[in-house]
C-alpha cells in the first residue's frame, strides 16, 4: 500500500532510492523506474553482484562490460537512465552508460 510521502516501488530489489523532497524530475523518474522494474523484473541488475554495477576502483574492468552488455539487451535501459541523469547519479553503471558518459550527455542536454 502506497501512504503520501512513500516513492512506488521503493521496495523493489534494484530500485533507487529517493527522498520525496529531491527534485520532482528525480521522483517521477524513480517512479517511473520502479514501475517498468515491477513489469519486467528481475533484470540483470537484480539478480547479478552488485560489484558489476558498483566496480570497486582499481579493479578489474571484465565485470563492469559485462554490466554495460547486459544492460544494452534489457528492458528498463532507458527508464533506468533517464532516471540516472534526472537524479545525477554519479556513481555506478545506470541505462548501460559510466558516469563519465553520463557527465557527456548532462554537458550536451540543454
Amino acid at each position: 500500500m502506497t501512504v503520501p510521502g512513500d516513492i512506488p516501488g521503493d521496495d523493489v530489489p534494484g530500485t533507487p532510492h529517493l527522498l520525496p523532497h529531491q527534485r520532482p524530475a528525480a521522483v517521477r523518474a524513480a517512479a517511473h523506474l520502479a514501475a517498468q522494474l515491477e513489469t519486467y523484473a528481475p533484470v540483470a541488475c537484480q539478480v547479478r553482484p552488485d560489484t558489476w554495477w558498483f566496480p570497486e576502483r582499481g579493479g578489474s574492468s571484465e565485470p563492469q562490460t559485462a554490466a554495460i552488455h547486459l544492460c544494452a539487451a534489457c528492458p528498463v535501459t532507458t527508464a533506468c537512465l533517464d532516471y540516472a541523469l534526472a537524479a545525477d547519479e554519479r556513481f555506478g553503471i545506470w541505462g548501460g552508460t559510466t558516469p563519465t558518459q553520463r557527465t557527456t550527455l548532462r554537458k550536451d542536454t540543454p
